[in-house]
């Protein structure tokens, strides 16, 4: 029995990812040091076992956010979400967090697994691409000049507006990706000619 629990704790401490279970009233039942080395970042708390998790967010959205999910579990549903948690005034953080119902020999829920990975940085790149493209976008929309780009490995022809005017061609009848590759700009040329 020891092994195995020598075990279990090594498996748990062999990730950098917050990692940790409560039992049917939110109290710890374990926890990795990533966990504990979270909470204190995100929320000052020195947690402990044997307490509810509940008593260590400082912000009452975390707070109901935490129970809500840990409830939905406690009923047998599996929830992988992404979370913004942590006190504003000292770290606030997104997260995927991965909750799992613990079932017990009986087949009932005693208790929640839970799992976690930080996507801060993730988030931040997805939000920084989505405002160059916005950028890019608004760029294209306010030129007149004529561009296309073709993604070759995915076949995407992207087209700009003015471009479709400079061909007086409208956008369903501009090239597909396949015919942009195998039609040259003299030959558009002159179909744009002859019309």
């Amino acid at each position: 029995m020891e092994a195995a629990h020598a075990t279990l704790e090594g498996i748990l401490e062999s990730t950098n990812y917050p990692v940790f279970s409560v039992d049917r009233n939110y109290c710890y039942t374990s926890f990795n040091r990533s966990h504990a080395a979270t909470m204190k970042a995100i929320y000052g708390a020195d947690i402990e076992l044997g307490k509810s998790i509940l008593a260590y967010p400082t912000t009452p959205q975390d707070r109901s956010l935490a129970k809500a999910n840990l409830d939905r579990t406690l009923r047998g549903e599996r929830l992988v979400l992404e979370e913004y948690v942590g006190d504003e005034a000292l770290l606030r953080s997104c997260f995927e967090i991965s909750h799992n119902p613990i079932k017990r020999s009986d087949g009932e829920v005693g208790g929640v697994a839970v799992f976690a990975r930080d996507i801060t940085e993730k988030k931040r790149a997805e939000e920084a691409l989505r405002e160059s493209e916005e950028r890019f976008r608004q760029a294209m929309e306010a030129t007149n000049d004529g561009l296309w780009d073709w993604n070759v490995k995915s076949g995407d022809v992207y087209y700009s507006p003015a471009y479709s005017r400079i061909l007086v061609m409208k956008p369903p009848s501009l090239p597909t990706a396949r015919k942009a590759g195998q039609t040259s700009c003299t030959q558009m040329t002159e179909k744009r000619r002859s019309k």
